[in-house]
């Protein structure tokens, strides 16, 4: 089986024998190599191919000398190499918060209606009709009613989180992207659950009242 973290481990190996030992270089050179490997595989392409594609994009390791040689390690331009890096540049993190909060918010919103509105209003007709009201919806609404009580202390925490992150991590520019967007599927996937849920429990008693009412 293709194991990335060592095919990326031997690939650095290969750097420094090369006399790339800039740690600086090395860092934002793997940094280029994990995006490109996961942009590749979101769309569809095995880790392993994804993983030669990108490093032949990056380069082999003499050339990469000679060209930091050019224009100077210590400086870090590699930037100016011709290189094809620019489509792997790191995405910038106001952009990836910012993404993360645009997708996030109507689910949640959404979410938070249904809650509210529509929840209580299954809850009846469910019982009105005599199904069953399933458990989970009533531990649903009872985080509802914590995370309304403690909505700034569990933003607070994630914001405290995030800049910690940000602050002391040296690997989450490389997985915050994939972290956040991890962060908006679980969001909008729950979501998108529970109103299904809610539809569902609505359908199956529509027949028991239908046949209260005749």
């Amino acid at each position: 089986m293709f194991d990335l973290e060592k095919q990326i481990a031997a690939w650095r190996a290969e750097m420094l024998r090369a006399g790339l030992k800039n740690p600086n270089v090395l860092d934002e050179l793997e940094s280029h190599l994990r995006e490109d490997v996961e942009r590749q595989m979101s769309a569809g392409i095995s880790v392993e191919q994804a993983f030669e594609d990108a490093a032949t994009r990056i380069g082999k390791a003499d050339f990469l000398k000679r060209e930091f040689a050019k224009v100077g390690e210590s400086s870090n331009k590699h930037h100016n190499m011709n290189l094809n890096l620019s489509d792997a540049n790191p995405e910038p993190r106001w952009a990836t918060y910012f993404k993360a909060a645009t997708f996030t918010l109507p689910a949640v919103c959404l979410w938070l209606f249904s809650l509210i509105m529509l929840l209580p209003k299954t809850r009846q007709i469910c019982h009105a009709a005599g199904v069953v009201f399933p458990a989970i919806f009533d531990t649903t609404m009872g985080l509802l009613a914590l995370l309304r009580q403690d909505h700034l202390i569990l933003i607070g925490a994630i914001a405290i989180a995030l800049l910690l992150l940000e602050w002391r991590s040296a690997a989450w520019p490389r997985y915050r992207r994939t972290a956040m967007g991890v962060g908006v599927f679980v969001v909008n996937t729950g979501a998108l659950v529970s109103i299904t849920m809610m539809f569902v429990m609505v359908v199956l008693a529509a027949p028991h009242l239908m046949h209260q009412v005749k």
